[in-house]
């Protein structure tokens, strides 16, 4: 019988990452700071830009991309589908008004940095989405569940997520030279069926196992689990990703009595791999990247974080929300997201953009979800605010 063993390097860099994490986390606390920047910061000092002792975070990022689908999905656990629909409502012009406004402004801003117009397009594609783990995970809970402004939130950064989707899939068609039309006409057919079968798969085999073993909290957990995954699966099969998956996953969920439980005991999982997911950041981007692009990003990042939330307040008190609302929203929308990496990668390896400009994108996206972080953390009520009053679960 073969023997299962662990690769060492991984183990010694994974027990690393949380020592790290930890370290950090304590230091950032005691000097009032959000604590993603302490996971962040890990990765810089582990990561080639420091002590180079993790050189590859490409696995790291793989597994911590799992929190990314289980935040979606308790996200969805608490939007009712009638509910869903009626936020992407809303949300669409907001959404599609903001990106073009990004892009313009980013694009002429990174042309004037001297590259070239097609370099500077993908970087205000790029910078141009926000963050779904800043914006949802520096949320508490009862405002994410209950209050208008988590649920305005939550519409924007689903209907950016498609947006995405829809870049990624214009640049990736360019790699393997398949026909574009072709491919997003198969996906828009796909997908109602795919919703279809996914609401009918829980209608009569997920509720029927939870009523059959409502009283198993293990098998309930495991099953929230695999539904969440099969679910990311399939999404991402059809061109979609496995996080729009994870939440219409969670979607399907949200009317089963069972849907509280679920929400509450996979925070520890999600956490879990979030922490991963920030290490990743930081340890992702090497020392050239950082010492060849540090001066353009700061800016970058900096008027993007300056910039972005007065535009979202602007759009939202114009689509008629308080001003105090409108402003909040914006601020946690205010900062570049991760989904801009991957579509940075991309368009590199479809040999769109230059090694430069993806440097740019990624070293951009790091410090602003960072500068994002640590005024909203300062400012507004987070689960890991280092001030009293501010701290939410």
């Amino acid at each position: 019988m073969e023997v299962i063993t662990i690769e060492h390097g991984l183990l010694d860099e994974l027990l690393l990452i949380f020592f790290s994490a930890s370290i950090l986390s304590a230091i950032c606390l005691y000097l009032r700071q959000a604590v993603i920047v302490a996971y962040i910061l890990a990765g810089l000092a582990l990561g080639p830009v420091g002590l180079a002792i993790v050189t590859d975070a490409s696995w790291i990022e793989d597994v911590g991309s799992v929190g990314i689908v289980y935040l979606l999905f308790l996200m969805g656990l608490n939007l009712k589908p009638q509910k869903a629909i009626s936020l992407f409502g809303e949300a669409l012009s907001v959404t599609l008004g903001s990106v073009v406004l990004f892009v313009s402004f980013v694009s002429s801003l990174v042309y004037f940095f001297d590259f070239n117009l097609v370099d500077s397009m993908i970087v205000g594609v790029a910078t141009s989405f926000s963050s779904t783990i800043v914006g949802l995970k520096l949320l508490p809970t009862t405002t994410l569940h209950h209050k208008r402004r988590g649920e305005l939130i939550i519409a924007v950064l689903l209907l950016q997520d498609f947006l995405a989707i829809g870049f990624l899939l214009v640049f990736s068609s360019v790699t393997d030279g398949s026909d574009l039309l072709s491919k997003i006409s198969m996906t828009v057919v796909i997908l109602p069926v795919a919703i279809f079968f996914v609401f009918l798969s829980e209608k009569y085999i997920i509720d029927a196992l939870i009523k059959r073993f409502d009283e198993v909290h293990e098998f309930l957990f495991l099953l929230a689990i695999g539904w969440c995954s099969v679910c990311a699966l399939i999404f991402e099969s059809i061109n979609l990703s496995y996080e729009v998956g994870g939440f219409v996953a969670g979607v399907a969920l949200a009317s089963s009595p069972a849907s509280e439980f679920f929400a509450e005991k996979l925070k520890p999982v999600r956490d879990f791999f979030l922490v991963l997911f920030f290490f990743a950041l930081g340890a992702g981007l090497s020392r050239a990247d950082f010492e060849s692009a540090l001066l353009d990003a700061l800016l970058l990042a900096f008027l993007l974080v300056l910039i972005k939330p007065l535009v979202f307040s602007w759009l939202f008190s114009k689509q008629g929300e308080s001003r105090r609302q409108a402003k909040e929203v914006g601020i946690r929308l205010g900062q570049a997201g991760e989904f801009g990496i991957l579509l940075g990668l991309t368009a590199l390896d479809s040999d769109i953009i230059s090694t430069e400009a993806n440097s740019l994108i990624q070293l951009t996206i790091v410090l602003s979800i960072i500068l994002s972080s640590l005024f909203i953390s300062r400012n507004f009520p987070t689960p890991g605010s280092a001030r009293t009053k501010l701290r939410k679960d």
